[in-house]
């Protein structure tokens, strides 16, 4: 059994996902069964149609440790599969009376209740909610339930509380243009299987943030197991990746993202960073030249060039690409000062 798990940790943070599963499977059988194992099985079924094999899997798990964030919001999310909309929201009560995740557990009671046709409940439960700031997914939920409760104004509102907050944040652009063109808005999550990979990237965001980006990189492969498509977990990856200096694979997860994509801005802002660890320079400051041409408002692929050209000892670029950076800027700020120190190194 520890051969096997083993090998499954190694499977799973390789993205060997076939082998991770029967691994997974093997672990099940023995006392040597953890939360991530049954967390994969569960998902494997889900991402089947199968969510009474997706509970059975988690059956064997105690609420303790990691389990007792998994647990209410994956077996939330089968009951909901199964059309048991109660049994899913009493799912997350134990969540509820956790402190710091009271918040988590009403935004994915708001998803729930979205997917369940009652928006005027997931609306409440999404303002709840606003414990977790103004964090992108939560923007986009409530944005999007607001839109479709005939409510743009306030959906407006929400949109431009994040842009003010994030003002070098592309993300928040395609909601903006869709409300400009009055486009439909969709909900965030289309079926439980894309609900059960919202809630397993929240933990693995949440284990990232505290440093354990082993753990956070499982997490995130099982989060693509369900959903392959979900931009923002695969840049999770990606920095998973980065901080385990796989930089190639890093890479090789930022190329993948389509160009048309909303997370295609920062992923090649990323990719030029992974390019210059591999010390394939001059390819990052061919992407960031591109980059600072496409969009002639956004300082930051110059202040990296810049970066990256100071780096290299060719100064003279370098103080030319601060200089254009700072033609971008409305205004210098006292939280600048890095920006002007490394300047004057140049």
């Amino acid at each position: 059994p520890d051969l096997i798990g083993r090998a499954f940790v190694l499977a799973l943070s390789g993205g060997e996902m076939a082998t991770a599963v029967d691994l997974a499977g093997r672990l099940s059988r023995t006392e040597d069964g953890q939360w991530l194992s049954a967390t994969l099985l569960a998902a494997d079924h889900v991402r089947d149609g199968d969510f009474e094999a997706g509970l059975a899997a988690l059956d064997s798990l105690e609420a303790f440790g990691m389990a007792q964030f998994v647990l209410p919001l994956a077996r939330a999310w089968m009951h909901s599969g199964l059309g048991r909309q109660d049994e899913a929201l009493a799912a997350l009560e134990p969540m509820l009376g956790m402190n710091g995740f009271a918040s988590l557990a009403n935004f994915h009671k708001g998803l729930i209740l979205d997917y369940g046709g009652d928006l005027d409940g997931a609306r409440q439960a999404l303002l709840e909610a606003r414990g977790l700031g103004n964090a992108l997914r939560l923007v986009q939920a409530l944005g999007s339930v607001l839109e479709r409760s005939g409510q743009p104004d306030e959906a407006r509102a929400v949109y431009e509380e994040y842009a003010a907050e994030n003002p070098d944040s592309m993300l928040i652009e395609p909601l903006f243009a869709r409300l400009d063109r009055g486009g439909a808005a969709p909900p965030l999550i289309a079926d439980p299987a894309d609900g059960l990979a919202e809630a397993l990237f929240h933990i693995a965001t949440a284990l990232n943030q505290e440093r354990a980006a082993d753990q956070a990189m499982m997490v995130v492969r099982v989060t693509l197991h369900l959903r392959p498509d979900f931009e923002l977990a695969q840049m999770l990856l990606a920095e998973t990746l980065v901080r385990a200096d796989r930089n190639d694979e890093a890479l090789d997860v930022y190329q993948a993202i389509p160009a048309g994509s909303p997370a295609a801005w920062t992923a090649r802002l990323s990719e030029a960073n992974a390019l210059d660890r591999l010390e394939r320079t001059d390819e990052a400051i061919a992407v960031l030249r591109a980059l600072s041409e496409e969009r002639t408002d956004q300082s930051g692929p110059l202040v990296r060039l810049a970066d990256i050209l100071r780096g290299e000892s060719r100064f003279d670029e370098s103080v030319a690409a601060y200089d254009a950076a700072a033609g971008r800027t409305p205004a210098l700020a006292d939280e600048d000062w890095t920006f002007l120190y490394r300047r004057g190194i140049a």
